[in-house]
């Protein structure tokens, strides 16, 4: 009657294993792509994995745009396109790299473009950053050539908190429930 998680795990995924956190879904539509991983496995029910996960860190190319909120339990390397919110422990935006959107981890890096808050207890900004909106930061240091546009704020805990809404911004959808 009743089952062990990792049966219905089992299960439920035909032996075939599940997304991890931080793998990259393959889009539905993407010009010259197949639909068939590397080892010629269909990757219908695979990730696919165009960001590369070295150890706890995410690796995310330049080719990659990801449209929507990213969380991530480790350190991300950005050289792609987020168009949403990051959340993350530790995040370096390269020189190619782009967020639209607010950013929330511990120790960010921003070698690339920013356009949103960033809420972070170390910010580091570098001569090629180019960087518009407001900082919450327990500590900062800015490079001179940074094209910053925005208000620096100094927090005790610029980080703690902010979590819980990615929660309930997911959960909702962006929308409150009715009623409220």
């Amino acid at each position: 009657m009743f089952q062990r998680k990792s049966d219905v795990t089992a299960f439920a995924s035909n032996s075939e294993p599940l997304p991890q956190v931080g793998t990259i879904l393959p889009p539905a539509a993407r010009g010259g792509y197949d639909g068939r991983l590397p080892d010629g496995r269909s990757a219908a029910r695979q990730p696919i994995m165009e960001a590369s996960i070295v150890g706890d860190e995410t690796i995310i190319s330049s080719d990659l745009t990801i449209v929507g909120n990213v969380l991530s339990k480790g350190r991300v390397k950005l050289e792609g396109t987020i168009e949403g919110d990051m959340h993350c422990r530790s995040l370096v935006v390269g020189e190619q790299g782009s967020v639209t959107g607010g950013i929330v981890a511990d120790e960010v890096s921003v070698f690339g473009r920013v356009a949103g808050t960033v809420r972070g207890g170390q910010v580091n900004l570098y001569a090629t950053a180019h960087v518009e909106g407001d900082i919450y930061h327990h500590g900062i240091g800015i490079e001179m050539g940074t094209h910053y546009d925005g208000r620096l704020k100094w927090s005790e805990s610029p980080v703690d908190g902010q979590e819980s809404q990615v929660v309930v911004n997911h959960a909702f959808n962006g929308r409150l429930p009715s009623g409220s």
